[in-house]
């Protein structure tokens, strides 16, 4: 779902969609991780993290009632919206738009993109062209590296969004086709 979020496209392959799917997985588990071994994670705090819950409460309010979407696919909409409309790694002081990737306490932006680039390494591998492809050597032609890049901080963000209605939403099992 993520996937056409992000990128806005109509359709991929499914070797491309699947190692999409794995990444945002990867980068959900992410927040999960820093959620349970930071303390600092678990406490909101500022007037960038207090702007992105005003967005995204008022947003997915929006879609809900307007566009008969569904809490799950209201948030997976505007977590997308939000990734294509920020850079993919803006610095810290960047004052243009609602910086999420630093916004949601934990590690920072920095150790993030750094975790991101690790952990795609467990994902995608290199064919024997040097072109992408999944574990099993399956060429992915379709789905750009910076794509995936997108996608790993959709599944981060994804998380990141759903706890701030936890109060209205009791937080489901984790879920991987919801990612």
């Amino acid at each position: 779902m993520g996937f056409f979020y992000v990128t806005e496209r109509e359709s991929a392959s499914e070797t491309g969609i699947r190692a999409a799917g794995a990444i945002a997985r990867v980068g959900y588990l992410a927040r999960i991780a820093e959620w349970e071994r930071l303390t600092t994670a678990r406490t909101p705090k500022g007037l960038e993290i207090a702007a992105l819950l005003l967005f995204m409460e008022s947003n997915v309010g929006r879609d809900i009632e307007d566009d008969d979407m569904d809490f799950w696919e209201a948030l997976g909409k505007e977590t997308g919206f939000i990734v294509r409309s920020e850079p993919l790694d803006p610095p810290h002081d960047s004052e243009e738009g609602l910086n999420p990737i630093w916004a949601v306490p934990g590690l920072g932006g920095q150790a993030r993109a750094l975790l991101r680039e690790k952990t795609k390494l467990m994902i995608l591998t290199r064919d024997n062209g040097g072109g992408l492809a999944n574990p099993q050597g399956e060429p992915i032609e379709d789905v750009t590296l910076d794509e995936f890049r997108s996608i790993w901080k959709y599944g981060f963000l994804l998380r990141s969004f759903e706890e701030f209605f936890w109060d209205s939403y009791e937080p489901e099992p984790f879920n991987p086709d919801r990612v």
